[in-house]
């Protein structure tokens, strides 16, 4: 019997897919499930006994309890985790339930102290309902050049919650970092290069130094959508061309900037409400250096300055938000005391935007720039102004697509 070619094709087809559903079977078989309990109803008792007698790809399951058994690693390391030499799982019984970390901060001695520590090329990790705790340098730390996936977690009372170096990207979705501001004050997240296609998504940063921030050029696509940041020194940071963007978040009491830019690559801000009324905080702050700024569709409020240009060297964005001036001395936009920029003058567009009033001499008056001191070499073009707006209904999605280039609107 002979086979038409399209019956070949076919064939061939359907083969390829079976043997890739079979080798995902057997992948998965493969995957051995070793549990953790502190009730003597398991295996192990302690964490590290599971991780050194799992293989690659296997899962630990960690039941309630809370987990202190820090040893000492490599690299002047303390941790109760500590991975080197294997991709592992790591799922929990929900926060407040297992907790992995001491009672009272500064228990362990030691200024390299983590509740989890990853290091090696190509590891993927997971974390799930677990909470992590009380230590002094990060909850998480993580330098591969491979995936993390953290999931409903609860980071509390340490110097830093994750530090991430994964160039195999992932998520941190559904998690609380609580009071993450004491002795180092790290950040919540740091995302370090290389780091790619990381997103932070529906977390939540409550009296924390740092919330979010990423550093050096490669970090890329960083993703932070529809967080609460609340009383916190700073919220969200890009610095030494990271690029990101920050999308439907809320920020609220930050004593110091919700949002900064140190030299940042792609720095895309839109669909947020930042409101940082009630003290001396700015919404926005660009400095030292230029950077590729697009702000569309936020809500900025603020009593001291809404959006800090200490550096106007950078292409900027600006349109269809709404800056709001909470006290009578409030600026708009100002300047460093001294300008860095020294060369010809910049004009930075800022049309299309509602600075509520429609009176434009009351606006001028409230943009610090070049028509008020010949040293700072920048004009705020503010004109046309809008009406009333209010934020684009855009999804996640098109976001995305104006952040990699594929389809904004």
């Amino acid at each position: 019997m002979q086979l038409h070619r399209v019956e070949t094709v076919y064939l061939i087809l359907l083969i390829g897919v079976m043997a890739m559903s079979l080798s995902n079977s057997i992948a998965e078989a493969e995957a051995a499930i070793l549990q953790v309990s502190q009730d003597g109803t398991s295996d192990y008792s302690r964490i590290q006994d599971a991780v050194e007698a799992a293989g690659d790809g296997d899962v630990i399951e960690i039941g309630p309890g809370r987990y202190v058994d820090f040893f000492d690693a490599p690299y002047g390391i303390r941790a109760v985790i500590y991975i080197d030499d294997k991709s592992l799982s790591f799922v929990g019984a929900g926060g407040g339930q297992t907790v992995v970390g001491p009672e009272v901060f500064g228990q362990i001695e030691g200024s390299q102290v983590y509740c989890a520590a990853i290091i090696g090329d190509g590891l993927d990790c997971s974390f799930e309902g677990i909470q992590f705790e009380n230590v002094q340098r990060y909850a998480i730390y993580v330098n591969s050049t491979g995936r993390g996936e953290i999931d409903n977690c609860i980071f509390r009372g340490s110097s830093g919650g994750i530090y991430a170096v994964l160039g195999g990207g992932g998520w941190i979705r559904d998690c609380e970092f609580i009071d993450i501001n004491t002795e180092y004050q790290n950040a919540s997240i740091n995302f370090y290069e290389p780091t790619t296609d990381m997103s932070v998504e529906r977390c939540e940063f409550r009296d924390c130094y740092i919330g979010v921030t990423s550093s050096w050029g490669g970090c890329e696509n960083i993703e932070i959508a529809d967080c609460v940041f609340a009383n916190g020194d700073l919220g969200v940071s890009f610095q030494d061309g990271a690029s990101g963007v920050v999308f439907g978040c809320q920020f609220t009491g930050q004593s110091r900037y919700a949002l900064a830019g140190v030299r940042p690559g792609s720095f895309v801000v839109e669909g947020n409400t930042i409101d940082v009324s009630g003290g001396d905080a700015y919404c926005l702050c660009a400095w030292d250096g230029p950077g590729d700024y697009t702000l569309h569709g936020n809500t900025m409020i603020g009593d001291q300055c809404l959006l800090g240009i200490f550096d106007p060297r950078g292409e900027w964005d600006c349109r269809d938000n709404v800056f709001t001036r909470a006290g009578a001395s409030t600026f708009y936009i100002r300047p460093a005391m001294s300008s860095p920029y020294t060369g010809p003058p910049l004009h930075l567009d800022f049309s299309n935007n509602w600075w509520g009033t429609d009176d434009p001499d009351l606006v001028g008056d409230w943009i610090f720039d070049g028509n008020d001191n010949p040293d700072h070499h920048f004009f705020v073009d503010y004109l046309p102004m809008n009406g009333v707006v209010s934020a684009e209904g855009r999804s996640w999605s098109s976001v995305k697509g104006l952040f990699d280039g594929g389809g904004g609107e």
